[in-house]
């Protein structure tokens, strides 16, 4: 995959950035995961953070949608947390 670019020719900017190939395990929520959390930041940010409780991964969903306005309803919320928790949580 070519590096991301940036270039500016007088007034005009050009950016490219080429997509992730950042992979998840299939799990239930997974498809939940991808399209709200993909939303607003890569999908690739979550995977370089360590492993947190349920407890952890509640409250930053929690605080996508109360602070950052996430689309994301209750039903929603728990199968992206419970994904966070079976891929990204400590025992």
């Amino acid at each position: 995959m070519p590096p991301n670019t940036f270039t500016i020719n007088g007034s005009v900017r050009e950016m490219n950035i080429w997509p992730e190939n950042t992979t998840f395990p299939e799990h239930e929520g997974k498809a939940e995961f991808v399209s709200y959390c993909g939303i607003c930041h890569s999908l690739k940010y979550i995977s370089s953070q360590p492993d947190f409780p349920r407890k952890t991964w509640d409250a930053e969903v929690h605080k996508m949608i109360a602070k950052y306005n996430a689309p994301i309803d209750s039903v929603t919320g728990k199968k992206i947390v419970d994904y966070l928790v079976a891929i990204k949580s400590k025992p």
